[in-house]
């Protein structure tokens, strides 16, 4: 049959994502949207917490580090943790995979209304 090439506003046969997917009542069809909602839902979280935890390491950051003057007369910044120890550090470990969760939700997300 393949692929409507039109809006299709009905609830037979239609295929979410995956083949095995597939929604024949509007039940389902309710149940589909709102979960479409709720993935949506959770990739905003994502992004705002990854947000707040950056934030936050940026903040702990400042806190270690110290002004020392220059030799023209400006003011330079030194920090205590070099940027392999920041790379290394659990909060940067937590970025990644909540960064790693984020685009896999947002390719979800992405099928699902190119579908």
């Amino acid at each position: 049959m393949g692929m409507a090439m039109s809006f299709y506003l009905g609830y037979n046969n239609v295929e979410l994502l995956f083949t095995g997917w597939l929604i024949n009542s509007p039940g389902e069809m309710v149940g589909a949207c709102v979960g479409v909602f709720l993935l949506a839902v959770l990739y905003e979280g994502l992004k705002m917490g990854r947000e707040a935890l950056l934030r936050r390491s940026q903040v702990n950051v400042r806190y270690n580090s110290m002004t020392l003057p220059g030799t023209d007369g400006t003011v330079l910044m030194e920090t205590h943790k070099t940027v392999g120890q920041r790379m290394l550090s659990p909060s940067h470990f937590l970025q990644t995979g909540l960064h790693i969760v984020q685009v896999v939700v947002s390719y979800f997300l992405m099928l699902v209304f190119m579908t």
